[in-house]
């Protein structure tokens, strides 16, 4: 059995495969334990025999992706579904703070208003006369 040949195969598939965490392991596991057992049954295979064997890394990534595909692509639109629904979620908050923060500076750059709460009397000077004014002379 030549460990080489079946670690060059396991390498360039690794490379080739680019899917997620447990099932790449899965798929490299399945392949790790097919060659392990035509190498057991073939103890001088190359890794070209490998090749004429199984094909190219491409090929049985391929394969192992059409066994999978309705697991994979049911997954993955749920996961695009949730990633959209909480940007666009995300989205609408900022739109709505932004117009808040717009609207409330538009109010505040126009000046200030007072608010007057009205009283059952309405109010008056209590006199006529203007307010005393204070005259400080600094001897």
């Amino acid at each position: 059995m030549k460990p080489k040949a079946i670690h060059k195969y396991l390498r360039k598939a690794k490379h080739v495969y680019h899917g997620k965490g447990p099932i790449r392991k899965q798929f490299i596991n399945d392949l790790a334990d097919a060659l392990k057992c035509y190498c057991e049954t073939h103890p001088d295979c190359s890794y070209e025999d490998l090749v004429d064997e199984f094909g190219a890394p491409y090929e049985i990534r391929a394969s192992f992706l059409s066994m999978y595909s309705s697991d994979l692509k049911k997954r993955n639109i749920r996961l695009y579904r949730l990633v959209f629904i909480c940007c666009l979620i995300v989205a609408l908050l900022l739109l709505a703070f932004t117009v808040n923060y717009v609207v409330n500076s538009y109010k505040d750059s126009k000046g200030y208003c007072i608010e007057q709460m009205e009283d059952d009397a309405p109010l008056t000077p209590a006199s006529d006369k203007p307010a005393p004014v204070k005259e400080h002379t600094f001897e």
